[in-house]
């Protein structure tokens, strides 16, 4: 689908919309990110960013130095900012893709964030593990297997476990407030 701001395209991966063009509250997507452009504005949502493709992708915002957006294979948080902060993203070369978590913040708390081999995350209302490579996980018990480009998509999940060997994995968690 075309960005709001017409300068590029995302694959959604999940939402919790109704209907294909029905509001959502939450969204995860792939972006392709071809040239410098700013970002969509998404007031009342939060948004956190990893780079999954490329060489790499940084974010200014207004006139503070422009940030290097964390690469989806190195454990630590994805870069988190408000939908409503002007940015500009400028990627490091061709064949940048980004991985993106939006929230409504009245709506969910929540986190994107790459988890280490060996993890255990707590139970969440939703969970989103993406593998950029073939990977294993446990969730509420449970063993799934997940292919490349695969995203498990769990609502009201059990706790996770990523195995001590394996890859570092993007997870979303996001909880209902109130």
């Amino acid at each position: 689908m075309p960005w709001r701001n017409g300068l590029g395209t995302t694959l959604e991966i999940a939402t919790d919309a109704a209907a294909p063009d029905a509001p959502w509250s939450w969204r995860f997507s792939i972006a392709d990110v071809p040239t410098r452009a700013a970002f969509s504005a998404l007031a009342g949502f939060d948004r956190w960013l990893l780079c999954r493709e490329g060489a790499g992708l940084r974010v200014a915002f207004g006139d503070h130095p422009a940030q290097p957006v964390p690469h989806a294979n190195v454990p630590g948080p994805a870069l988190a900012f408000r939908g409503e902060d002007p940015a500009i993203g400028e990627p490091l070369g061709p064949g940048v893709r980004d991985l993106n978590l939006f929230a409504a913040r009245d709506r969910w708390a929540a986190e994107l964030a790459v988890a280490a081999p060996g993890t255990a995350l707590p139970p969440a209302d939703v969970l989103l593990v993406h593998a950029r490579a073939a990977a294993r996980v446990r969730l509420g018990g449970a063993e799934h297997a997940l292919g490349p480009g695969d995203t498990l998509v769990a609502l009201g999940a059990g706790a996770l476990e990523l195995p001590r060997e394996g890859p570092a994995l993007p997870v979303a968690r996001l909880d209902r407030r109130g």
